[in-house]
């Protein structure tokens, strides 16, 4: 993402250096301020489909946590209270996460590629619990 809002910063720059007269300080500025408005936009926009990736990714856990839960009710008693424990902490993870993804809009960039980050590991985290625990109902 930053080599694109580079790449974008020297086409600009690039495009005024093209001109037969010499740029004044008033077309440095405007360019400047064009490609800023250009990275930024580029930059919200990729924020929004990580966050919206992000929240489908949570609602997926939370439904693999609900058949967990079902298949649970139908288990040895042995294997329900394994279940319903690891049920339960994977619910306080996907509560965790789905706090984390609130602040995620009063980011700065580098902080919500952080969160970004540290969410897809958790949620990754949480998802192998879950493949786990449906492997040994399956055992």
């Amino acid at each position: 993402m930053i080599k694109i809002t580079i790449a974008a910063c020297a086409l600009l720059i690039c495009a005024g250096c093209s001109r037969e007269t010499k740029p004044t300080a008033e077309d440095v500025r405007k360019e400047s301020t064009e490609a800023a408005r250009t990275a930024a936009d580029f930059m919200a926009e990729q924020s929004a489909r990580a966050k919206r990736e992000a929240e489908a990714r949570i609602a997926e856990l939370d439904r693999r946590i609900d058949e967990l839960d079902a298949r649970a009710e139908k288990a040895t008693a042995k294997m329900k209270a394994s279940l319903k424990e690891t049920s339960k902490e994977l619910r306080a993870e996907s509560k965790r996460l789905k706090d984390r993804m609130s602040t995620w809009d009063d980011k700065a960039v580098e902080a919500w590629q952080a969160t970004k980050s540290e969410v897809e590991q958790a949620a990754s985290k949480a998802e192998n619990a879950i493949d786990r625990m449906i492997e040994k109902i399956r055992d």
